[in-house]
């Protein structure tokens, strides 16, 4: 028989509990018509809600009585009377006030922001005037000056009309970036093939006898025949090259294999992608990621995402298409980074944004992490500290 995952208990002291308390009836409604328990007698229904809430739940439905009308027998009564001790008396003037004052952040997308923006609305209590004060508060709210100039030139702009062309704009602004990107990473393919790291100069004898100038032992010899081929080198710990010709030496290297923390500024970091390195201070921290794939389902924001669990990366990394595609809560949005990435053959890549985002195990403790979105296609990536703090591994 197919099973259905139900909401887990709710923490009625959290800051924010009539929206937690929305979202988790719509899970919950959801929960009971796809395992056909939404048919049950309302007895059973009720021993379910009181049974995910768990005991603060119980208690508070304790507090219950059948008065006006509304009986502690019946689920949907009971339902409601939840919401009324989670959702207070709303001041409308107060509302209107937050949704007024709403404007687009740094970094939000058009698509969160009328969101956002629709959810305020919706208790405003603005009837008939919902839809033009929405595009109103879209109008004035945005961050770009000149698209607003443009929405204010259209005498007949409707919601959906300002949607679209917001939409428009900041996707074309998106692909002109991403051609920018791709001619820089051309013209940075272009000098390193020009001049490519390792390539050894050399003169030829003759026709059939070429000596080259290795610089990897430092010497002459005939191709294939370098003595550093499959030797590990002193300074650097890498192979194929002798210590006299490391190009590291001059730099201060420290293995991170096992990684301690690091209360150095995230400041301006450069941090590579499969082999993902840190610029901290003078030194270089390197880590090298995992030669097998150790795959853990986390529950993000209660999103279920398979991470791959990468204890020589010191940073949480999620691809721009599943920051995207998961359901967050309005206040999960991206805020600029100084970080860096750079992917291997020296590419630079600028991420998105980064959030924190509240993730669990097993429906335990809900641990708040730190994550970098990139715009790349790749599995989303769990680092050393986050396993640690969600107890997925323990330091001997």
């Amino acid at each position: 028989m197919e099973t259905f995952r139900p909401p887990g208990a709710i923490n009625f002291s959290c800051s924010n509990l009539a929206d937690t308390w929305n979202r988790w009836t719509q899970k919950l409604k959801n929960y009971l018509i796809a395992s056909e328990k939404d048919k049950k007698p309302d007895g059973v229904k009720i021993a379910i809600l009181l049974n995910l809430l768990g005991d603060e739940g119980t208690d508070i439905f304790n507090t219950f009585k059948s008065e006006n009308g509304k009986s502690i027998e019946k689920f949907d009564d009971v339902l409601e009377m939840f919401t009324n001790y989670c959702i207070p008396r709303r001041n409308v003037v107060f509302e209107r006030f937050k949704f007024f004052s709403c404007s687009q952040q740094e970094g939000q997308q058009v698509d969160n922001y009328l969101t956002e923006l629709k959810t305020l609305a919706s208790t405003c209590d603005f009837g008939d005037q919902e839809e033009g004060l929405i595009r109103d508060r879209v109008v004035l709210g945005i961050r770009d000056m000149s698209l607003q100039e443009r929405l204010l030139r259209e005498s007949d702009l409707t919601l959906k009309k300002a949607a679209e062309f917001l939409r428009a704009s900041e996707a074309s602004k998106h692909q002109i970036e991403s051609v920018k990107s791709a001619s820089k990473v051309h013209e940075i393919q272009k000098n390193r093939d020009k001049n490519s790291k390792g390539t050894a100069s050399y003169t030829k004898n003759s026709a059939s006898d070429t000596v080259f100038n290795c610089q990897k032992c430092g010497k002459e010899h005939k191709k294939l025949k370098c003595p550093a081929y499959g030797k590990i080198c002193s300074k650097c710990k890498r192979k194929n090259h002798f210590a006299a010709v490391c190009k590291t030496v001059k730099k201060n290297y420290r293995s991170v294999n096992n990684l301690e923390n690091d209360n150095s500024s995230n400041s301006g970091m450069n941090l590579f992608i499969d082999s993902v390195t840190e610029q901290v201070n003078n030194d270089m921290l390197i880590v090298n990621s995992l030669d097998s794939m150790w795959l853990k389902k986390i529950d993000v924001e209660n999103n279920m995402i398979e991470f791959k669990l990468d204890t020589g990366a010191e940073i949480n990394v999620l691809p721009l298409s599943v920051y995207k595609s998961m359901c967050l809560p309005l206040k999960c949005t991206l805020s600029k980074t100084n970080i860096t990435l750079v992917s291997y053959g020296n590419f630079k890549l600028n991420p998105e944004g980064e959030l924190i985002l509240n993730c669990s195990v097993n429906q335990y403790h809900k641990v708040p992490l730190k994550f970098v979105v990139v715009n790349v296609s790749s599995r989303p990536i769990l680092g050393l500290s986050a396993c640690q703090k969600l107890n997925l591994i323990k330091k001997n």
